[in-house]
């Protein structure tokens, strides 16, 4: 945990030191604690459907808890299940060679791309985009048949 001293005026150091838990006999007790030293068991073990939702809801339960006692640790683990890259794969199987982020983006989605600085100027009236836009019109055959600036803004 790390409180704001800024913005925060109520979980302050000390209060999640305890200090304000303290009674008369000023010992403190401190809100933040580790699930290891409760015996808490965050592990699934077996592959049903009843013990993957008990250990869910076991962990949302926990994570729901605040004020006097804030727990931390590991709330919910699900060895079980396959891994999420070895899902991917077993989707996608050239995934690896060719991830999302190095596909090219399709011709009319670029093509909006190269205009949207055209009908940005246009909607926002910060000067004269038509000329820019004409001159595009003119050296991009898929632009010359749309015609407008107001169709490929709406496009987009």
């Amino acid at each position: 945990m790390q409180p704001c001293p800024t913005y925060n005026d109520i979980n302050t150091r000390d209060w999640y030191a305890g200090e304000d838990l303290a009674g008369e006999s000023m010992e403190r007790h401190s809100r933040i604690y580790k699930l290891e030293d409760t015996g808490y068991d965050p592990m699934v073990h077996y592959d049903t459907g009843e013990e993957i939702n008990e250990k869910m809801t076991q962990a949302l339960i926990k994570s729901m808890e605040w004020n006097d006692k804030i727990p931390t640790g590991v709330f919910y683990v699900n060895g079980i299940s396959t891994p999420y890259n070895e899902r991917i794969l077993d989707d996608i199987p050239n995934y690896i060679e060719n991830p999302p982020a190095r596909q090219e983006i399709s011709t009319w989605a670029s093509r909006m791309w190269t205009l949207r600085p055209c009908w940005t100027l246009w909607m926002h009236r910060a000067g004269p985009p038509l000329d820019a836009c004409r001159a595009k019109e003119k050296t991009d055959p898929w632009i010359k048949q749309r015609r407008s600036v107001n169709v490929i803004r709406q496009a987009v």
